[in-house]
C-alpha cells in the first residue's frame, strides 16, 4: 500500500490517533491541475486533512468538505468516503484565475479574515449533516481542527507534513489526527501533541514507505492497534459527463472534426482521466 492510514488508541485508550501516508495520492492530485505552488499548497493540505478523515467514518458514509477564502468564488474541494476513496480539486473560478491576482499572497493572506470551512456529513439513509465554521487560523490544518472543536464538540488537533521538490512538485506528504474521547482531560491533547511534535524528523523520513505504520508504536508505548486501510484517488467521472461539454463546442466544431477526421478529447481536471470521441462518434451526435 502505497497510500494508508493507521489507526491506534493511546494514551490508556484516552486518544483516538490517525496516521496516513498519502504522498503518491496527494502528487498525483497536485500533479492533475496545471497550478502554482500556492494552489497546490491549499489543495494539498485540504486533501490531505480530508484523507485522515476516512479513519472516522463508518459503512458507506462520506464527507465532503468545502475551504472557502475571503473571495467567496475561490474554493477548494475535497471528498472521501470509508473505503479510503479520496478526491480533491479546485473550484474553476479559483483554477482559472490569473496568476498576477494570487501568486504573491502566502496561504494566511490569500485566505484572508472571512474564509469558511463547509463540511457535509452524508451518513446514508437520506441523512445529510452540514456545519459550517469561520477559519481564525487561516491555514486550513487548523481551521479543521477548529471545526470539530467547534461544531463537533470533540477536542481534534491534525497535523500535516507537506515537502515540495525544487520543481514546485510534492516530494513527500504525511499527517497526523489526534481526538480525545470522551472523559479524557483536555490537557492530554497537548501532551500528544508534543510527543507528535517532537518525533518531527521521522515524520520526515521520506525513504521509509511503511513510517506511518511503525511510527506510532514507536512513540507511544501503550498504543492498541486498531486497523490500517489502503486509500486511492477514486473520482467516479466518465465518458458520458462529458457530452454536454461536447454538445457545448456547436454543430459547427463538431462539423468540422467529423470532416477532417480529427478526434476530439477532454480531459477530467480531478484526476487526470482523458475520453476521447472519434469521428464515427461525432457523426452519430450530428
Amino acid at each position: 500500500m502505497n497510500n494508508y492510514m493507521t489507526k491506534i488508541l493511546a494514551s490508556n485508550k484516552q486518544a483516538r490517533i490517525l496516521f496516513t501516508e498519502n504522498t503518491d495520492l496527494i502528487r498525483k492530485i497536485c500533479s492533475n491541475q496545471n497550478t502554482n505552488k500556492l494552489l497546490k499548497t491549499l489543495l494539498a493540505r485540504t486533501v490531505s486533512c480530508a484523507s485522515l478523515l476516512t479513519g472516522l467514518l463508518k459503512e458507506n458514509h462520506r464527507i465532503s468538505l468545502k475551504v472557502s477564502a475571503s473571495k467567496r468564488n475561490y474554493k477548494v474541494y475535497a471528498d472521501v468516503d470509508a473505503e479510503g476513496n479520496v478526491r480533491g480539486f479546485i473550484g474553476d473560478d479559483l483554477l482559472n484565475a490569473l496568476n498576477e491576482e494570487i501568486s504573491p499572497f502566502t496561504v494566511e493572506q490569500f485566505i484572508g479574515d472571512r474564509g469558511c470551512i463547509q463540511m457535509t456529513n452524508d451518513i446514508g439513509m437520506n441523512s445529510i449533516i452540514t456545519g459550517i465554521t469561520d477559519m481564525p487560523y487561516r491555514n486550513i490544518v487548523d481551521d479543521i481542527s477548529y471545526y470539530y472543536s467547534q461544531s463537533e464538540q470533540t477536542p481534534t488537533w491534525i497535523s500535516t507534513y507537506i515537502i515540495f521538490n525544487e520543481q514546485d512538485q510534492i516530494a513527500l506528504s504525511r499527517a497526523v489526527l489526534v481526538q480525545l474521547l470522551p472523559g479524557s482531560p483536555l490537557t492530554l491533547l497537548q501532551q500528544i501533541r508534543k510527543i507528535i511534535t517532537d518525533s518531527k524528523p521521522i515524520f520526515l523520513n521520506a525513504t521509509d514507505k511503511d513510517t506511518m505504520k511503525e511510527l506510532p508504536f514507536t512513540i507511544f508505548d501503550d498504543a492498541e492497534f486498531l486497523e490500517t486501510k489502503p486509500m486511492q484517488l477514486y473520482c467516479g467521472c466518465s465518458k458520458e459527463m462529458f457530452y454536454s461539454m461536447l454538445y457545448a463546442l456547436g454543430q459547427e466544431e463538431i462539423l468540422n472534426a467529423c470532416i477532417s477526421g480529427s478526434t476530439i478529447e477532454f480531459a477530467c481536471n480531478v484526476c487526470g482521466s482523458k475520453y476521447m470521441f472519434h469521428p464515427e462518434e461525432l457523426k452519430n451526435l450530428l
